[in-house]
């Protein structure tokens, strides 16, 4: 059974949203979900919030400008579903993004740090104090960097496997992982006394 499928409504954390394409999504495909959507780009919550309003979901999708977690602190383990689409693009190879991307994506939306992790770090690093005990988070991968990835749910422990999905040109292009359940937790614990 996946968070998808309980019966309360699902709380979904979209991260990054942007002009609010997954936010939107998910609320027209899962009508029983209640979606917070936060940017750093006040311009891109707008957009967004126009979006929804479009798509009919409005009173569903709750936006908050701020940097990745910072608006929903008061919101530990809160979430049945985390989603993100974070800049991964090495800060190097930015320059030779095709035009229509480099001309029009603002830097930010882009510009994933020297080695194109700086956003899943951050983002790995808090999601278990935000998802429930089983709750699941999806992150949008750039070229080639589902093991780098995998690895930083790994090293950040309390979450099952990190699976990679590829898409059909057969790219790396979603990673899953859900945070494992207490019971699980406390049978991987050491013994004390």
């Amino acid at each position: 059974m996946t968070c998808l499928d309980s019966n309360p409504p699902l709380k979904i954390l979209d991260l990054g949203t942007g002009s609010g394409a997954v936010a939107v999504s998910l609320a027209k495909e899962l009508p029983q979900a209640r979606v917070c959507a936060v940017d750093i780009s006040a311009g891109a919550i707008e957009v967004a919030r126009w979006n929804a309003r479009r798509h009919g979901v409005e009173d569903r999708v709750e936006f908050f400008c701020g940097d990745l977690f910072e608006p929903v602190t008061e919101e530990r383990e809160g979430y049945d579903l985390i989603v993100a689409n974070p800049p991964y693009i090495r800060n190097g190879d930015l320059a030779g993004l095709a035009p229509e991307i480099r001309e029009w994506e603002p830097i930010m939306a882009l510009d994933g740090g020297a080695d194109g992790l700086f956003y899943y770090r951050r983002i790995v690093a808090a999601a278990g104090n935000y998802l429930k005990a089983g709750g699941s988070i999806l992150l949008e991968l750039g070229d080639a960097m589902g093991e780098a990835v995998a690895r930083l749910f790994a090293d950040a422990g309390g979450f099952e496997p990190a699976q990679v999905y590829r898409d059909y040109a057969g790219k790396e292009r979603v990673i899953a992982a859900a945070k494992l359940l207490p019971a699980v937790n406390a049978r991987e614990r050491p013994d004390r006394g």
